[in-house]
């Protein structure tokens, strides 16, 4: 369910109301902004007076990253780097429910959160199993001919779930991370397809997923020709990744939007997508530079996660990377994928295959001694395995929240020419240590800009009328 409890304050409150479903009330206090997050401006000093140690480190973190998994054959754009691969379909849990089910308990497609009873997803219970194409747990009872429901994620997930919420009467999940709403069978088999041994499940056009059928009608401009240049082929993988900082002192333009906490509560899950939406490069191939656009997320014992669209120069491809990374006991620098205890590798986001939506999925996990990460590719409902890593200390909640660009330039002057956007970043829904969901708008304070304007970055933020935090992060040169 939907937190409602509301905290007494001797001031006046706004009660946020988003469709059906009437949240938390809020504070005009709330405007009042944060303080800017000390670690940014502690990274451009600590790089600016430790050049060779920052150099050593990213030597080490490239050959890491190269080592932790095979590429497929002819992954070019990441060349030998690890590259991260959708769970198999076996690795999958699909339950079908029919419509009228959920409508007898007041949900439907327009539910923002669907709340079911957990004993109805107990899959042992009133359910067959069936195999195909696809398994799927079906509701017993269900006609072939009606209007179905497909709830799905991985089994690990799954499983956690059911353990976690034992005895308990409801179990609520977002809408559009977990649930496609199908007219019947037919229409759900008409929009899967089988990709090796991953399937692919797009929603039904009677049933859009607001923001989605969109990216399939978008397509990047990156001028592939140009990356296969015999001026950007000169230089190897190898050679690049590991000499980035070595051929000149950068240059760093970079600008956060940063929320802090209203409330002192404590919050476990957060849950929101990143939807790189256009990517333009140009030029001879021989400048090196870093362009990130994040969703960050600080942690009250002084660690931080980001989630990472990495844009890539034309030396090392031109292409387009999702990766998490963390920060440890306040340090300048993430942990090399090494130090995971188990690292998934980058994923692969094809530059002419824009706009397109990634859900990510950032958890603390096992008493907040943990934070693990999905990926979950939002037109397709496929699922990375997760990334696990170890916290110094424990973690008892998120504490801010970010979103950043970053360009850092290594060639002064750059000859090459680009234009990102990454639009939206959409923090959704936050999740607090009882299993209540809430939206942002009633957890964090209104985003901060800091520096107020930057030379070749920008982020715009603004709430939606449905109490998400929407960012637009953007950079280009000149």
């Amino acid at each position: 369910m939907v937190s409602r409890r509301i905290l007494i304050f001797p001031e006046i409150r706004i009660r946020f109301v988003c469709g059906d479903h009437n949240y938390r009330s809020l504070p005009l206090y709330r405007m009042l902004r944060p303080t800017w997050s000390g670690r940014h401006a502690r990274q451009r000093a600590y790089r600016a007076t430790h050049r060779k140690k920052v150099r050593e480190y990213n030597q080490q973190y490239y050959r890491t990253r190269k080592e932790q998994k095979a590429s497929p054959a002819g992954q070019a754009a990441s060349g030998r780097e690890a590259v991260a691969q959708f769970l198999p379909e076996s690795e999958m849990m699909n339950i079908i429910i029919s419509q009228d089910t959920l409508k007898k308990i007041g949900q439907d497609e327009k539910s923002a959160l669907i709340e079911i009873p957990v004993s109805h997803l107990y899959v042992n219970t009133g359910y067959t199993k069936k195999t195909g194409s696809i398994s799927y747990y079906v509701e017993n009872g269900v006609d072939s001919r009606e209007g179905i429901v497909l709830l799905r994620m991985p089994t690990q997930i799954y499983d956690k779930l059911i353990e976690e919420f034992n005895g308990e009467k409801t179990l609520s999940l977002p809408t559009t991370y977990f649930y496609r709403f199908y007219a019947n069978f037919d229409d759900l088999n008409s929009h899967v397809k089988i990709v090796n041994e991953s399937v692919e499940i797009t929603p039904s056009s009677l049933y859009p997923v607001p923001g989605l059928l969109e990216d399939s009608n978008h397509s990047a401009t990156i001028q592939k020709s140009l990356v296969d240049d015999s001026s950007a082929s000169s230089f190897s993988t190898t050679d690049t990744d590991e000499s980035l900082l070595t051929r000149s002192d950068p240059e760093e333009y970079c600008q956060w939007a940063s929320s802090t906490r209203i409330y002192s509560g404590n919050y476990k899950y957060c849950i929101g997508q990143i939807r790189p939406y256009s990517w333009t490069l140009t030029g001879s191939g021989a400048d090196l530079f870093r362009l990130y656009a994040e969703r960050e997320y600080k942690f009250d014992n002084n660690e931080a996660v980001e989630i990472v669209v990495s844009y890539r120069d034309r030396i090392r491809g031109g292409g387009i990377e999702l990766a998490p990374t963390y920060y440890r006991s306040g340090a300048v620098l993430p942990i090399a994928p090494s130090e995971w205890l188990h690292w998934e590798g980058y994923v692969y986001i094809d530059p002419n295959d824009l706009p397109h939506a990634y859900g990510y999925h950032v958890q603390l996990a096992y008493s907040g001694q943990y934070v693990q990460i999905n990926f979950e590719d939002m037109n397709t409902l496929q699922w990375t395995n997760l990334y696990f890593v170890a916290a110094a200390t424990p973690i008892s909640s998120f504490t801010q929240l970010d979103s950043s660009s970053e360009y850092i330039q290594m060639n002064v002057p750059t000859t090459d020419t680009f234009n990102e956007l990454t639009y939206p970043i959409i923090e959704e829904w936050i999740c607090d240590i009882n299993g209540y969901w809430d939206k942002p708008i009633n957890v964090w304070t209104s985003p901060v800009l800091s520096p107020p304007s930057e030379q070749y970055v920008n982020i715009v933020t603004y709430w939606d009328g449905y109490g998400n935090l929407i960012a637009s992060v953007s950079a280009h040169y000149p």
